[in-house]
């Protein structure tokens, strides 16, 4: 499954983790972004465009309890903002949000499994897996999303409830999120293979 990207700007999208205490709105420069609408749902992923403001919105939409990943595509600025002259840039987000956990575990290992959203050289979002392997007691998470158009493998350290890491060109970070880790969600960009690649993803023990 593939899902288009408004012109060409996949590999200038900024890939960030909102820590957020709401699964349904991200906060973009000064505006406030609804990634989740009430008795919308489309399956794995909500794909909503707004005709009026060229806004989409690519999130997951099951699966998961207390986190929440996809894209955005927009302007950074208030519909306000701009009426009174304000400057606005468009911008492109892979984003991860969540209900960051306050009781992480400190032993033993999990394995994550769920799903990614994320585009290599070209202007597709291809929907796809991820996996994950986390140990606790040694800090370590190492997992691979894959989609039909590449694979890509991310190493990291944890570092109380958030991971970050680099690994064979691809940067990673994220959280997790839930009650005693129940969830990971995170952003990665780099090169895999010879590609650009941007992404997001979301798994559960």
């Amino acid at each position: 499954m593939n899902l288009t990207a408004p012109s060409n700007r996949a590999h200038t999208a900024t890939a960030q983790s909102f820590n957020s205490n709401t699964l349904d709105e991200i906060q973009v420069g000064s505006k406030t972004i609804t990634v989740k609408y009430p008795n919308i749902s489309t399956g794995a992923f909500t794909d909503i465009t707004m005709l009026s403001s060229g806004t989409r919105i690519i999130a997951s939409d099951s699966g998961l309890s207390y986190s929440r990943f996809g894209a955005y595509f927009g302007l950074d600025k208030t519909d306000a903002e701009i009426a009174n002259g304000a400057q606005a840039t468009p911008t492109n987000y892979l984003f991860s949000m969540g209900q960051v956990t306050t009781n992480m575990p400190t032993t033993g290992t999990a394995v994550y499994n769920g799903l990614s959203l994320g585009s290599s050289t070209g202007n597709l979002y291809e929907r796809g897996t991820s996996t994950f392997n986390v140990d606790f007691g040694s800090k370590t998470i190492s997992g691979t999303v894959t989609n039909d158009a590449y694979s890509a493998d991310l190493r990291g350290t944890i570092s109380g409830a958030a991971f970050s890491g680099a690994h064979n060109g691809v940067n990673m970070s994220g959280n997790f999120y839930g009650p005693n880790a129940a969830e990971l969600g995170g952003v990665y960009n780099g090169t895999s293979n010879g590609k650009s690649v941007v992404g997001s993803f979301g798994a559960k023990r």
